[in-house]
């Protein structure tokens, strides 16, 4: 088996939401696109997981992400905010 190195110009980022991981190769998604990948419930918000004491950061639906690999994102239910 031979293994080739990606092409300079293919990325591939490793990412979860809700704990399901997702190796795509692209990084540029809306809100909205990461929500219907994982499946999420219309209404439900989505949030990246910031790592230590910070507060986790909203994702609108509209909104532009640039994924990178290991980042975790997860959604919260209408009504469980706060």
């Amino acid at each position: 088996m031979s293994i080739q190195a990606a092409k300079p110009d293919h990325v591939v980022v490793s990412f979860h939401i809700n704990d399901v991981h997702f190796r795509l190769d692209r990084q540029e998604f809306t809100g909205a696109e990461l929500a219907a990948l994982a499946g999420i419930p219309a209404g439900n918000q989505l949030f990246l997981d910031v790592p230590g004491d910070g507060d986790d950061t909203p994702i609108g639906a509209e909104e532009q992400v640039t994924v990178r690999s290991g980042m975790k994102l997860y959604d919260v239910p209408v009504g469980n905010l706060g």
